[in-house]
């Protein structure tokens, strides 16, 4: 399918691809960018298109199919976990009179120093040590191999015992 005759297809279907996306999605900005993408994809299987005997139900097909996945992987994805003086406590040496303070001034720059982090190397980070997942349950989520989780983990413990370990 040439570009002529995409734009002549797919693009009047621009309403109905938008109002499916909308069903799904309840975000104005997310509904936009899923659009675009229904669209890339359209664009992108092009050639195969040619043969359709109903280019609107493919485009509807694809919306829906693409917005499932979005809910999907939000699904998936690990919520943020408050972290908790027990926790830290977990990774922290605080002991004394003074232990508390300290910990509470653990437990901040803990967060800040996570709050800094790739949101892949969080996710990993809270499901391990918070959410006490195997490695391989977190690879298998994440679609990482467990090797690769090992490796974030041994790297991510060992800057959080040195955020830890500073005095601020």
């Amino acid at each position: 399918m040439d570009t002529k005759a995409f734009k002549a297809v797919f693009l009047p279907l621009s309403p109905t691809v938008r109002a499916v996306c909308r069903v799904f999605l309840k975000n104005g900005a997310e509904v936009d960018d899923a659009v675009q993408e229904v669209y890339l994809r359209l664009w992108e299987a092009r050639m195969r298109l040619d043969e359709l005997a109903d280019p609107r139900a493919y485009a509807i097909g694809t919306a829906r199919n693409y917005c499932l996945g979005l809910l999907r992987a939000a699904k998936c994805r690990p919520q943020p976990v408050p972290l908790e003086a027990e926790d830290i406590g977990l990774l922290s040496d605080v002991q004394g009179a003074d232990g508390e303070m300290r910990l509470s001034e653990q437990i901040g720059r803990l967060r800040r120093w996570l709050d800094g982090v790739t949101e892949l190397h969080r996710a990993v980070f809270t499901m391990s040590h918070f959410g006490r997942y195997s490695n391989g349950e977190i690879a298998e989520r994440l679609g990482l191999t467990e090797g690769n989780v090992r490796v974030i983990l041994s790297r991510l413990r060992k800057e959080a015992k040195e955020v830890i370990g500073h005095e601020a």
